[in-house]
């Protein structure tokens, strides 16, 4: 009995791990795809967008 309970908290423990690396990773990746997009931006619309965008974007995350 007691054995069974260790390893059911080793598989919720090793599932919540996974859960979290993969929220990581992705968290990682959504960050550089925001500035490779701003990189893109800048090169096709010119920095005066960029630079209107990326004002646009922290004005409304301060509010």
């Amino acid at each position: 009995m007691l054995l069974a309970k260790i390893g059911e908290a080793l598989m919720l423990s090793v599932g919540m791990a996974w859960q979290v690396g993969w929220s990581l990773i992705l968290g990682f990746a959504l960050s550089n795809l925001v500035l490779e997009l701003g990189i893109i931006l800048w090169l096709l619309m010119g920095w005066q967008f960029t630079a209107a965008e990326w004002m646009a974007g922290w004005c409304s995350s301060r509010s």
